[in-house]
């Protein structure tokens, strides 16, 4: 698919946005909140000092060395880095399961580690004793695709396009056509999900990232029985020139049709012919989803 091609060069995704909290004194070292790949989703660095009164510490401490409670003697107070799943204002539910977690005896090394830590969070390489990326492998694997290999926004877009191509809406849809009919529907309707996510990626991701994304689309397109490539590069060739904006009129009532028959249209300039849904409640669904579909793409972009 001549649009759809590009290098097949890998690219690690970073998170969105750090919010730094300015001039933090002790027990603070240092506190950051970070908005990662997976919409909805943000973490918490915390760096303190912990007392040499404090309960935790000390309970610590007497386990280390097998010492009565009463006789353990502290040392001066150590710190530590832990990071917490937080909503997108910064509060934690529970600081009782920390994802992550490293001590310091020193207070520089303590700065430097809050650092690296909020570091490699942004890198995507932290790796956390829990994370939304064993969520996101589950709902990969739900639709036939295998887990993403890091926090890849570019695998995350190809997946939002496979998810709605397997959704029970398509589903039903394709039930109600000719069995002769319905390898061209579902191209159809991989090239216009296709089509919107190219839309969205050039709308909200750094310029020149559908090139990374699209071999990741076509690779899973690929896989499906009704794929057939010249016929997929021609209706998706067809859909850039004549975009499905959605734009269409009822003959009856003047109201906006959505997207789908746009899309309908552009296979037919391309040569395959497909009859227009009768079903509305397919057709309204699909300009529904689309605008979810750009959100979603929206959220997701590395410098969103």
């Amino acid at each position: 698919m001549s649009a759809l091609q590009g290098p097949r060069k890998h690219r690690n995704m970073r998170a969105r946005w750090v919010v730094q909290y300015p001039s933090p004194e002790l027990p603070i070292v240092g506190q950051a909140r970070v908005a990662r790949w997976w919409p909805g989703s943000y973490y918490l660095v915390s760096t303190i000092q912990l007392e040499a009164s404090d309960p935790l510490q000390r309970l610590t401490e007497t386990i280390a060395r097998m010492f009565p409670h009463e006789e353990t003697t502290l040392c001066p107070g150590k710190y530590v880095t832990q990071v917490f799943k937080c909503s997108k204002d910064g509060i934690v539910r529970s600081f009782n399961e920390p994802l992550y977690e490293l001590e310091y005896k020193e207070l520089a090394a303590a700065r430097a580690g809050h650092k690296e830590t909020v570091y490699l969070l942004l890198q995507g390489r932290l790796k956390l004793g829990v994370t939304e990326k064993s969520e996101y492998d589950k709902l990969r694997a739900s639709v036939g695709m295998g887990p993403a290999s890091d926090d890849d926004c570019c695998e995350y877009v190809a997946w939002v396009v496979v998810f709605d191509l397997a959704s029970e809406q398509v589903a039903d849809e394709r039930k109600r056509l000719p069995v002769e009919d319905r390898g061209l529907f579902m191209m159809v309707t991989a090239c216009y999900l296709t089509w919107l996510a190219m839309r969205g990626v050039e709308s909200s991701f750094p310029p020149g990232s559908w090139r990374f994304i699209a071999p990741r689309i076509e690779r899973e397109l690929s896989k499906q029985q009704w794929y057939q490539a010249d016929v997929m590069k021609s209706i998706f060739d067809s859909m850039v020139k004549y975009p499905p904006v959605g734009d269409s009129k009822g003959s009856d009532l003047g109201t906006s049709l959505g997207p789908w028959p746009k899309a309908v249209m552009a296979a037919k300039l391309a040569g395959h012919l497909m009859a227009p849904s009768q079903n509305v409640e397919f057709v309204v669904w699909v300009g529904i989803i689309s605008g979810k579909i750009l959100e979603t793409i929206r959220k997701v972009a590395p410098n969103g």
